[in-house]
């Protein structure tokens, strides 16, 4: 389930991690995410950084293309 400590935990554990990744580990839509992130992103605990590009394989279900997935990090208060 989606929670504001929830997220907080899964992200200082992995100091960061995509939007892909969180929506898959919570089950939950990528605007949902989004808008938890969104408020941690104001308190200033979290940033989006520069997004990587995502490249996936002919035949794996994606389409063979490529796309931009949102990279995010938690910020250390020290």
């Amino acid at each position: 389930m989606l929670t504001m400590t929830g997220l907080r935990d899964f992200l200082r554990e992995r100091r960061n991690a995509s939007l892909t990744e969180m929506s898959i580990h919570f089950d939950a839509a990528p605007d949902a995410v989004r808008g938890v992130l969104g408020q941690w992103t104001a308190k200033g605990r979290v940033r989006q950084l520069v997004s990587g590009e995502s490249c996936c394989r002919a035949g794996s279900g994606c389409g063979g293309g490529c796309r931009a997935d949102e990279i995010y990090a938690w910020l250390d208060p020290n």
